[in-house]
C-alpha cells in the first residue's frame, strides 16, 4: 500500500476511527496494536519500514468471472481507484491491486455491513458504495478482476 494511505489507517486505528465497531474483531486487534505506538514519529517510522518492504503478486484465492468483474470495476470503482486500480490519493482512494483477494472481499463486506467506515469520513464514502456492488457474486468478480490487474 502507498505510504500515504498506510499512515492514514494507523492514525484511524490508533485515534479509535478505526476498528472500534463491536463486530469488527480484527480491527479491534489492529486498534490495540496500532495503540502501542507512542507517538506520530513512531507511526512515520513504521510506514517507512513497510515501504522499504519488496512487493510481491499475492496468490488468487477468489475466482469470479474477470469480465463481468472488469465491466463492474470500470463502470463502479476505476473513477476513484484508478483505471488499472493504483489508487488516487487526491480522490484518498487506496490502491487495490496487489492486495490480498480474501482481504479486499472481507473488507467490503465490512463497508456493505457499517463495520467498517462509520466513524471515518474515508470510509463513509465507501459505506455510499457499497449497494452498488449489491451482491456477493459481483464482489467476487470485481476481486477476481481486481487480482488479474496485479497479476500483468
Amino acid at each position: 500500500q502507498s505510504p500515504w494511505y498506510l499512515k492514514r489507517q494507523m492514525l484511524a486505528f490508533m485515534e479509535g476511527r478505526r476498528g472500534a465497531h463491536p463486530e469488527d474483531t480484527f480491527g479491534q486487534q489492529m486498534a490495540a496494536i496500532a495503540k502501542t505506538l507512542p507517538d506520530q514519529a513512531a507511526v512515520d517510522a513504521l510506514v517507512a519500514y513497510i515501504d522499504s518492504l519488496s512487493g510481491h503478486t499475492p496468490e488468487r484465492t477468489v475466482k469470479g468471472n474477470t469480465k463481468k468483474g472488469e465491466d463492474y470495476y470500470t463502470m463502479v470503482c476505476g473513477s476513484c481507484h484508478g483505471p488499472k486500480a493504483e489508487g488516487n490519493e487526491l480522490l484518498d482512494s487506496p490502491a487495490l491491486a496487489g492486495v490480498d483477494d480474501w482481504y479486499l472481499v472481507r473488507q467490503f463486506e465490512l463497508f456493505r455491513k457499517g463495520i467498517r467506515g462509520a466513524d471515518d469520513k474515508y470510509g463513509r464514502q465507501m459505506v455510499m458504495m457499497a449497494p452498488a456492488l449489491p451482491t456477493d457474486e459481483d464482489v467476487t468478480n470485481v476481486v477476481s478482476y481486481i487480482q488479474s490487474l496485479a497479476e500483468k
